[in-house]
């Protein structure tokens, strides 16, 4: 008797595993939702006392087009977002090679940071800026550029990225 309870159970659980496995249908067709920038700002700057130039201040746009550099080295703002004219274009090598350091994906780690400010913020150092602008989110971190220990673990490694990309994207 408990064999065929025991065996009338398997039967069942068999049969609905058959069954859920023949109602269940793949949708290779569904959509993944993914929140891709329109474009990304970078760069480094010095909020040394009166210095808007391009000794002071590097900041770079990409976006699905390419890569630009801006020409009115303004600092990034008090509303927190860089005011530039990116029309100074990069060669499309430069393009590329800056969308493979982003491809690493480091950058993800700042959405974990809430602060638009990371670090110590020392006067007189360079600061790195990065502003990622999407459909859902625009946000934008000023990183102290010290190394001085200030820094979250997480974010080191994309300061390293930046600093990287940085150096392509200069002239």
């Amino acid at each position: 008797m408990v064999k065929l309870i025991k065996r009338s159970v398997q039967s069942l659980f068999y049969a609905s595993v058959i069954l859920a496995g023949v109602s269940c249908t793949k949708n290779e067709d569904a959509e993944v939702d993914v929140d891709y920038p329109d474009y990304i700002i970078f760069g480094r700057y010095n909020e040394m006392s009166g210095c808007t130039n391009e000794s002071c201040v590097e900041l770079f746009k990409l976006d699905t087009k390419g890569a630009y550099e801006d020409v009115l080295d303004n600092l990034p703002g008090d509303e927190g977002f860089v005011l530039g004219d990116f029309n100074q274009e990069l060669t499309v090598a430069d393009y590329n090679q800056l969308l493979v350091i982003l491809e690493r994906g480091n950058y993800e780690n700042l959405f974990d940071v809430m602060s638009s400010s990371v670090g110590s913020m020392q006067v007189g150092m360079d600061h790195y800026y990065f502003e990622y602008k999407s459909k859902e989110r625009h946000q934008s971190w000023r990183i102290d550029g010290s190394f001085n220990g200030s820094i979250p673990p997480v974010v080191q490694t994309f300061l390293l990225d930046l600093t990287q990309m940085i150096q392509v994207a200069q002239f």
